[in-house]
């Protein structure tokens, strides 16, 4: 026999019954003209409660995503009023008293590697740590980062994406320290 849920244009069953014998298995009932689902056997799933669902992640990852370019525009902005230390073609070399260490961004069409002003001091130390950080922007180690940050904003639920994030970034530093040093 070929069963069809009452009202359903699909059919659920199409081959020849297997049960014979065996007490009927319990049945489902699928409205697709924006009825509910419902389930004998199990509990109703109302499309309110899903509306809401779908509302509380769009919304979760609107203010993620907003996070984001808000942070990346700051980055951006920090950037650009650093003094350049030195410039070559789109990189630039800039000095911070606020930086706690050496780190890179890419922000304006400029690649820009930011060191402590303690560190201008040390030329042998700095020669490593400039070579370093361009090794991030040579590897496109920021365009991951990057990926990495729209992932997590779209994804904000998910505790294990903040930790896969550092695992990479840590991997990048010891990938760039392997070849510099």
């Amino acid at each position: 026999g070929v069963r069809k849920a009452p009202g359903a244009p699909i059919e659920i069953w199409g081959g020849p019954r297997l049960d014979r014998g065996v007490p009927a298995p319990p049945q489902m009932t699928v409205r697709w003209a924006g009825g509910s689902q419902a389930r004998r056997g199990g509990l109703p799933i109302e499309h309110r409660y899903l509306d809401a669902l779908a509302l509380l992640i769009a919304a979760g990852a609107l203010v993620a995503s907003a996070r984001l370019a808000w942070r990346r525009r700051d980055l951006g902005r920090c950037c650009a009023a650093l003094p350049v230390v030195k410039a070559a073609g789109r990189v630039r070399v800039c000095a911070s008293d606020e930086a706690a260490g050496p780190f890179t961004a890419r922000a304006l069409g400029h690649a820009f590697i930011v060191v402590p002003t303690g560190l201008l001091a040390d030329h042998r130390r700095l020669r490593i740590v400039i070579a370093h950080e361009a090794q991030h922007h040579r590897r496109f180690d920021l365009h991951t980062a990057a990926l990495l940050g729209a992932v997590r904003a779209l994804f904000f639920w998910n505790p294990m994406l903040g930790i896969w994030s550092r695992f990479v970034a840590e991997l990048q530093d010891h990938a760039c320290d392997r070849h510099v040093l």
